[in-house]
């Protein structure tokens, strides 16, 4: 419906983002729903005398504009400005359906990304140049909310399009200057071409590498992204919003970066030169459910009766192992184990990078790679004094992220001390190149110890080893529960309880080995 004057209608039938910006009808119809609700435009013939002042950094305007501001003549009008900010109070019906209409450009605009080539990328540049200038003229860049800083960004940004005709003229409707508004905040305060995959729930993690390559992985399949950068500056400015939004001060000298955002993403940053293609960011998002046992058996990565038998190791105090290789879900399944611990014990956990998300009250949690600003390549010394710092907190429970290097001498010396009930995860191929990694690392803490007393130590210490896997078809499966009964022949000796047969057409079951552990037979 297109109204021509005040009270009048007429059917159209062309959709407004389509009707040409010098039809008087349609601009006189938006400044009928608008006149008394939105300031008024500047003339065009008046719009010379405003201009951006470079010395103070704001708009400046002349005292005799300043009083010969009048509304313009409803043909000679940018309609879509004067929706731009549109009311919540108006009572009738045609402001109902157009704030109805501004909610949904709102989502849709949040999921449009203007990249460089875009006919809008100039503008969003130009846009977003003045809003950084702004908001450090005002001094709220790195003390403001960020909600008040989306905020003032998108006033700032209003207030420039409606000054700058040679801007507002390139945009035709009211989803483009949603569109525009949105990658404006985004460039100026958030990730810039990143920040929809940010949004997009099913995106886990984001790589780029370089200006023109990014890669995300969706629901488990890694795929490439259209969310380029313009070039190598234009990433090193993005790299600095989103250290801010950290809370880190941005060094471009500084090789290798880490930081958590306020919502848990972890941010890895590696810049040239020591990135040879261009800054290098990784972006990994907390996820925000965290899979059960029982989750995981309906995901057919276990039986019941595994899941059973884990719980019963943690609740009688095992010492257990999980071992596995990339993506084989190792996290995944120490956070469902860990959730199985009694709520009222003390919980101390340790990670490279913290991705456990425990229920328990009583949880400290110590990260690794975020202790410091020089922390790049410092992680595994910084774990092994995090884990001795950890002992002194009167745990009842030790959880490790990841077991790497010499910190696991420390870790098995501090199970063989009394420490029952903790798990940890390590990278292994196979129970027994698992077993084997144990002992090369406590050999690696303590030079001068017999290989025998090593194994001798490792099998007193490790009760349950699981080992996970990543199939064929992308499905994650524990293939083998094994428990740890000793040494023979200068060899640690595990019998399997529970393991995963796969048969020939690429299908599998779970199936028992030798019954419960003695462990668990001799704590009832």
């Amino acid at each position: 419906m297109q109204l021509d004057q005040t009270g009048n209608t007429s059917q159209a039938t062309v959709p407004f983002a389509r009707i040409p910006r010098s039809r008087p009808g349609t601009r006189g119809a938006m400044r009928i729903t608008n006149r008394y609700t939105m300031p008024p435009l500047v003339p065009r013939t008046q719009r010379s005398s405003l201009m951006w002042d470079t010395q103070s950094q704001s708009l400046a305007v002349s005292p005799y504009l300043m009083e010969a501001l009048e509304p313009l003549p409803s043909g000679d009008e940018d309609a879509w400005l004067n929706d731009v900010q549109l009311p919540s109070h108006l009572n009738n019906q045609v402001g109902e359906m157009m704030a109805a209409d501004r909610a949904s450009v709102d989502r849709s605009a949040k999921d449009e990304t203007i990249l460089p080539g875009h006919r809008l990328w100039s503008v969003v540049c130009r846009l977003s140049e003045r809003v950084c200038q702004e908001l450090a003229r005002r001094q709220t860049a790195v003390e403001g909310e960020h909600s008040e800083l989306e905020e003032m960004a998108r006033k700032c940004v209003v207030d420039m399009l409606r000054v700058e005709p040679t801007l507002a003229d390139q945009i035709y409707n009211l989803t483009e200057a949603e569109q525009v508004i949105q990658n404006v905040i985004d460039e100026a305060l958030g990730a810039g071409p990143l920040a929809a995959l940010l949004r997009d729930e099913s995106v886990t993690e984001i790589l780029a590498v370089g200006p023109r390559l990014t890669t995300i992985e969706r629901d488990g399949d890694m795929q490439d992204a259209p969310h380029h950068f313009e070039d190598e500056q234009h990433m090193t400015r993005i790299v600095g919003n989103i250290l801010r939004g950290a809370g880190r001060v941005f060094d471009p000298s500084m090789a290798i970066t880490n930081a958590r955002l306020h919502d848990g993403t972890f941010v890895n940053v590696v810049m040239p030169p020591s990135a040879v293609k261009g800054p290098t960011i990784t972006l990994r998002k907390r996820r925000k459910s965290v899979p059960t046992l029982t989750q995981l058996v309906a995901r057919g990565t276990m039986s019941q009766a595994m899941a059973d038998f884990l719980q019963m190791c943690v609740r009688a105090r095992q010492n257990i192992v999980i071992c596995g290789g990339l993506r084989a879900g190792r996290t995944t399944l120490l956070n469902a184990l860990a959730a199985c611990i009694p709520g009222a014990e003390r919980i101390v956990t340790l990670e490279d990078v913290a991705e456990l998300q425990l229920p328990q009250k009583q949880v400290v949690s110590l990260e690794a790679r975020l202790t410091g600003p020089d922390s790049g390549g410092r992680e595994h010394e910084r774990m092994r004094d995090l884990l001795l710092c950890a002992l002194r907190m009167r745990p009842q429970r030790l959880i490790m992220g990841d077991c790497w290097n010499d910190e696991a001498g420390v870790w098995l010396s501090a199970l063989h001390a009394g420490y029952d009930g903790s798990l940890f995860n390590i990278y292994a191929n196979g129970l027994q190149d698992c077993l084997s990694r144990l002992e090369m690392m406590w050999l690696a803490s303590r030079p001068g110890a017999s290989i025998a007393t090593v194994r001798e130590q490792v099998a007193r210490t490790v009760h349950i080893v699981i080992y996970l896997a990543r199939m064929a078809d992308g499905s994650r499966k524990v293939v083998n529960i094994a428990e740890v009964t000793g040494t023979q022949r200068d060899r640690i000796k595990a019998r399997s309880i529970f393991h995963y047969q796969e048969s020939g057409d690429g299908q599998g079951r779970f199936e028992p080995g030798y019954g419960i552990s003695s462990r668990l037979n001799s704590s009832r």
